[in-house]
């Protein structure tokens, strides 16, 4: 019951099909730039996830499961029989789930600053609001922490000069520096986005170890994984800290090549284009 907007690059004949997984508020945008540098060697498929860019919200998804059969469903309709997957953020957590529940789809993972296998963690705040040192365990009270209201609100009364001021204070750490045109370009896609309630709890209760997180008890998901994986991490990142990506690398161990870029943020894409480029080329054998 979903209409999904996607851009593409590339020969679509090409027998390398490299589909691209976007962050929470964000779209199919934040890879175009890569477009020019992959587009030579890969069918490049940027799509914008449910309640993203420019894709429908007629259905709440309130978790990763969803996310995953969505995209399961895009490669159906569009007859891919397997691909390569790049996911930021949360569209890596994604591309994990599809390569340990539809492994005939996934050729590999590339995992851009990636959520960690345990998930994000919300904590559970006082009466003044402020963090306790106890994971939340209900949607509420992720809900009703102070961050999440912050991102709500933002995007409801489309305040782009505190969008602005997180993404620069938050997102470009590393070697990029946006200009006034790029950043416009990031505000319009969180005041467009239409789930912004519910990535805080979303991320909390995302754990595809086998064990127990704080707040959920583990799906053993990653154990499943079994295809080549590239984690690709900026030390700068405060979003995802580099430490998640070390984690990653040993739930995986040898099927994962971990590439730290120690001039890079969140944006490590951004920050260092022909340097990951190169590296997704290397691993993708092409």
């Amino acid at each position: 019951g979903e209409t999904y907007a996607y851009r593409e690059a590339g020969d679509s004949s090409n027998s390398k099909v490299l589909i691209c997984l976007h962050g929470g508020f964000e779209s199919s945008k934040a890879f175009v730039h890569m477009f020019p540098l992959l587009s030579e060697f890969f069918s490049v498929i940027a799509v914008d996830s449910r309640g993203h860019g420019d894709s429908f919200y007629n259905n709440e998804v309130d978790n990763y499961d969803e996310h995953m059969e969505d995209i399961k469903a895009f490669c159906d309709v569009l007859d891919i029989k397997k691909a390569y997957f790049i996911g930021r953020a949360v569209g890596g957590g994604i591309a994990l789930k599809l390569a340990a529940n539809y492994p005939e789809y996934v050729e590999g993972i590339i995992l851009h600053t990636a959520i960690g296998v345990k998930g994000t963690t919300c904590w559970k705040t006082d009466e003044s609001g402020k963090d306790t040192t106890v994971r939340a365990n209900t949607k509420e009270d992720c809900l009703n922490h102070p961050h999440s209201i912050m991102l709500r609100d933002v995007v409801e009364k489309k305040n782009g000069a505190l969008i602005t001021m997180l993404l620069e204070k938050r997102y470009y750490l590393g070697k990029a520096k946006p200009t006034p045109e790029q950043l416009q370009e990031k505000v319009n896609d969180y005041f467009v986005c239409k789930c912004s309630h519910n990535f805080t709890s979303m991320a909390n209760f995302f754990n595809i170890s086998n064990e127990h997180n704080g707040a959920i008890e583990g799906t053993g998901e990653i154990l499943k994984v079994k295809c080549p994986v590239l984690i690709l991490h900026g030390e700068k990142s405060v979003i995802v800290p580099v430490e998640e990506a070390k984690m990653t690398k040993q739930w995986l161990g040898d099927l994962a090549e971990l590439k730290i870029f120690p001039e890079a943020a969140h944006l490590v894409s951004d920050d260092c284009p022909e340097e990951v480029c190169d590296s997704i080329k290397q691993f993708c054998h092409v």
